[in-house]
């Protein structure tokens, strides 16, 4: 089985699972509808964590049963890690099965051989389009399309925040419709959309606007040094999405971020690879600066930001 969890179905057969993604909401809904397979006060439901061994959770498939339930074993953290020995004993299960029994794994990290053995569930981001066409569900009174949309983009497609963000918005409009107006002034955005928001208004020449998105970022808190690391994540992405042959899959499992991301990087093709190499060359001088002494983050930050809307980089 290969799914994504939104299409879980309700029925489950018995064998080996391996969840896999980002985004926290997929995680635990598929949790959750493996835990309802014996129910969460079942003495056949297992569940592990970090600071468990994977010897252990394997054993619980295998101990004598209280009931006449299949038993689940959740291993909510890697503990496969580099063990050898917890590798053979999964790839022996693999081999030999578990039924009428269920083993989870939460983002383990498998091999190759192992991928192909289990059954796969991917709990990554949905896109826009989807998020905004479930996230209707979370408002009992109604939310304008341009304000989901507004909400979505805020968010970075994470459902889980999409969530909370419903219930603060429901209750602060009790039983009336979410407008776009509500969703901006209760609604901060993610500082990486902010980043990306205000690189793009940078590559049009909207400067006006980079600078509202600039004094937005700051007053969420985030300290000079994360923003000015974000603004490298950011043109690093854009250069090896401009110049690398690799998929969209691929770039981003290398930088660890949404596919999507990686779609959008791709789109701005105003900046050539040189000056993207250059800006990138440039953040790189002005970390080196503040992190020996030879000036402060705020003043490496607004070097930066300073030189960059001035256009000195070519």
């Amino acid at each position: 089985m290969q799914v994504h969890a939104k299409d879980l179905p309700d029925t489950i057969l018995p064998g080996i699972y391996h969840l896999t993604g980002d985004d926290e909401y997929w995680l635990e809904q598929s949790v959750q509808k493996f835990v309802s397979i014996v129910g969460s006060d079942s003495l056949s439901l297992h569940i592990f964590h970090k600071e468990d061994n994977f010897s252990d959770a394997v054993g619980s498939l295998f101990s004598m049963s209280f009931a006449d339930d299949s038993k689940v074993v959740i291993v909510k953290d890697d503990l496969l890690a580099n063990d050898k020995k917890h590798h053979q004993m999964l790839q022996d299960i693999l081999q030999s099965g578990i039924e009428p029994n269920y083993l989870v794994l939460v983002n383990a990290l498998l091999d190759a051989k192992e991928k192909k053995l289990v059954n796969s569930i991917n709990c990554n981001k949905l896109n826009e389009y989807e998020c905004i066409s479930l996230a209707q569900s979370f408002f009992p009174f109604g939310i304008e399309r341009n304000a989901l949309m507004t909400l979505v983009r805020y968010t970075d497609c994470d459902l889980l925040k999409i969530k909370i963000e419903s219930q603060k918005l429901t209750s602060y409009c009790q039983d009336k419709k979410v407008t776009n107006k509500d969703v901006e002034n209760l609604v901060v955005e993610e500082s990486q959309l902010q980043i990306y928001n205000f690189v793009n208004s940078i590559v049009i020449g909207d400067n006006k606007n980079a600078l509202k998105q600039l004094d937005r970022l700051k007053k969420r808190g985030e300290s000079h040094s994360a923003m000015l690391a974000m603004l490298l994540n950011q043109f690093r992405r854009m250069l090896h999405a401009n110049i690398s042959k690799k998929t969209d899959d691929e770039l981003s499992k290398i930088f660890k971020v949404h596919k999507y991301a990686i779609i959008k990087a791709r789109e701005n093709r105003m900046f050539s690879p040189l000056r993207l190499k250059n800006i990138v060359d440039m953040i790189v001088d002005y970390e080196l600066k503040f992190k020996s002494g030879k000036m402060s983050e705020q003043v490496a930050f607004d070097s930066f930001v300073a030189r960059l809307i001035a256009k000195e980089v070519n």
